[in-house]
């Protein structure tokens, strides 16, 4: 098996061989200058190295292609608190912890669904359509960006409930307007409450989504 240059910097750089990571680190940005992963692994590189003014330097190219990248966040305020740049470096220390703890929030809420996603669907699956769609309403209320909304419609659907399921449908059809089967179970929802001019549109347009995917391979 190839491994990837960025694999190896990596595996360099977890062996704590820091010349050798940074050689491959340099090659990654020659071939993509934009990088921000690798500019935020060269940043740690020059603070272990004890070169903080270099350091800043990449940290910051880092941030301006990724602001999100924490690595790159967390050696920009050490590097800067050990060049003297003390207020600085805490607030981008103070950004880094807001960042984790985003992160750390956005995974929990992640687990909670996934958890509640998987116990409806084996509810579902057992029958108990209605305990399903009260634990998929709760995933609704928990991401309401998310595909939650497709989901409860289908549950929806099954419970024999075609105008609630028709509500989450067009939300999940607002939510991810690039989602071509929404706009099949739509079509279908539609026929069944007798809304036909809404369910051929809803088809004309799954049509359309699918025909515009299988042309750019998806």
């Amino acid at each position: 098996t190839v491994v990837p240059r960025s694999g190896i910097a990596r595996l360099f750089m977890e062996g704590s061989r820091l010349d050798e990571a940074y050689t491959e680190y340099l090659v990654l940005l020659l071939l993509d200058p934009l990088n921000s992963e690798a500019h935020a692994r060269v940043a740690q590189i020059e603070l272990q190295r004890g070169q903080f003014a270099k350091a800043v330097t990449v940290a910051r190219r880092a941030l301006a292609e990724n602001p999100d990248h924490m690595q790159a966040r967390y050696a920009l305020g050490q590097a800067l608190i050990r060049s003297g740049e003390v207020e600085e470096g805490r607030r981008e220390i103070a950004e880094y912890s807001r960042l984790q703890s985003e992160g750390e929030d956005r995974a929990r809420r992640q687990r909670e669904l996934d958890a509640l996603n998987q116990e409806a669907l084996g509810l579902a699956g057992a029958g108990q359509l209605d305990r399903a769609i009260e634990l998929l309403r709760k995933a609704v209320d928990l991401d309401p960006r998310g595909a939650a909304h497709t989901n409860l419609g289908l549950a929806l659907m099954d419970a024999g409930r075609v105008e609630e399921a028709i509500e989450s449908f067009e939300t999940a059809a607002e939510v991810d307007d690039d989602s071509e089967a929404v706009r099949l179970y739509l079509a279908d929802a539609y026929l069944e409450v007798g809304r036909v001019e809404e369910s051929e549109r809803a088809r004309a347009i799954y049509e359309q989504m699918r025909a515009a995917h299988q042309r750019n391979g998806r």
